[in-house]
């Protein structure tokens, strides 16, 4: 059973049609890339898929319940996490407790004004930062952290809530080429390290560098005003008549796009 059925799903502003009709799935212990030009409709399926916006038809189910209705704070409390392009941390806090903000919003706990939480989970906060090679860095500001660093910190704090589905939006967004690929190196083997448990990862992301997409996605889904226009493996993806047809007039991908 898929972890992630997306059914026909649709969203309109107006007379734009943002999403029309999308469908797919998502298994534990894949990588998939959705790609497409500005205004294809990816920020709008993510939005959808982690609640913060409602598709106008469709369904969205998620480990086999449909997650339609549901809020971000929902689908991230059910094992879906998010990170952004322009990275979301707290630049006065070290890393540490940017991790700890995030055991205490998965464990649904509420601070006062009053009461420390700067020792709350602080031993699964430096898990979570080993597990992208940040420990020896956690109590060091997020404010004086490199770019690079900045995204696997946030990589650490979207894995708090465990989750199973992971959507990363433009990861790779602003890094050098040995950023990009440490990071997404990383990526992959978090969820080869979890393919045979009962808690697999899932990973779908957007991305513009087709280095990146070609080189980590197990499935490429391309999308085109709004629809679906291919999906398959990344070597069939680069070869499509279609895809290059409509993107790149019928030349070659070059190592760098600017999808």
């Amino acid at each position: 059973m898929s972890l992630l059925v997306v059914k026909g799903i649709e969203k309109s502003y107006g007379a734009n049609r943002a999403v029309s009709g999308l469908s797919f799935s998502l298994d534990r212990g894949e990588m998939i890339a959705l790609i497409g030009p500005n205004g294809a409709g990816k920020s709008t399926t993510f939005n959808m898929l982690n609640g913060q916006i409602l598709p106008d038809r469709g369904d969205i189910q998620f480990k086999a319940q449909s997650i339609i209705g549901c809020s971000p704070r929902q689908t991230w409390q059910a094992g879906i996490s998010r990170t952004f392009q322009v990275a979301q941390t707290f630049g006065s806090l070290t890393l540490a407790q940017n991790v700890q903000m995030a055991l205490l919003s998965a464990h649904a706990k509420l601070f006062s004004f009053w009461q420390s939480a700067r020792h709350y989970q602080r031993d699964k906060a430096l898990e979570l930062l080993r597990s992208v090679d940040l420990h020896t860095q956690a109590d060091k500001p997020c404010a004086n952290l490199a770019y690079g660093d900045v995204k696997r910190l946030e990589l650490a704090i979207a894995l708090a809530n465990a989750p199973t589905l992971l959507l990363m939006d433009e990861p790779t967004a602003g890094m050098s080429a040995r950023e990009r690929n440490n990071l997404m190196a990383l990526t992959h083997q978090l969820v080869n390290d979890r393919r045979d448990t009962e808690n697999g990862l899932a990973v779908l992301f957007t991305e513009h560098n087709m280095d990146v997409v070609f080189e980590h996605a197990h499935r490429v889904l391309v999308m085109a005003q709004g629809e679906l226009i291919a999906q398959g493996p990344p070597k069939e993806i680069r070869e499509n008549t279609l895809v290059k047809s409509v993107y790149l007039g019928g030349g070659s991908f070059p190592r760098e796009s600017a999808w």
